[in-house]
């Protein structure tokens, strides 16, 4: 997580102005929105998405454990309700999905063009040094070996045609 003290010192860099000065408007800046989310209800920033105060559907519930943790100790479990009646909820603007999309494509990339023909007990044996690409540690999902980071991408015959 970046804290808005490092995200200051990165503008100034970027900018070539007193980190101070860059603290304080982004300071105001956050004030006001939060004051413009309070009053209207709705606010929505050019890049990063929209925010819209809504009620929540159920209060949240807790519980608490009173009495002794003692082996055959008295203990009272109670659950309560504690009334929240607000809630901000958060939709991603079109600029912020994209970027999201292009972050976490590699990642969640799943391949599916394994030729089982090959010798799997030899695959095995490569595998177990790990990824041929990032030496990550691999999972075998059946007969099939995935890289974490790559999925099966580095197991695939690259002559097969489509």
């Amino acid at each position: 997580m970046r804290h808005k003290v490092i995200l200051d010192r990165e503008v100034a860099v970027e900018l070539g102005v007193d980190q101070r000065k860059v603290s304080r408007v982004t300071a105001e800046f956050i004030r006001q929105l939060g004051l413009h989310l309070a009053e209207y209800g709705v606010l929505s920033i050019e890049g990063l998405g929209s925010f819209r105060i809504g009620p929540v559907d159920k209060p949240h519930e807790a519980t608490l454990v009173t009495g002794t943790f003692k082996k055959n100790g008295r203990r009272e479990v109670r659950k309560i309700e504690i009334p929240s009646y607000l809630r901000v909820h958060f939709s991603k603007g079109p600029t912020l999905k994209k970027l999201l999309d292009e972050q976490y494509k590699e990642s969640t990339m799943e391949k599916y063009g394994v030729d089982e023909n090959i010798d799997q007990e030899n695959l095995e044996k490569k595998a177990a040094k790990g990824c041929p690409e990032c030496g990550s540690k691999l999972t075998k999902h059946g007969s099939i070996l995935v890289c974490p980071k790559h999925g099966t991408e580095p197991f695939e015959d690259e002559h097969r045609g489509p």
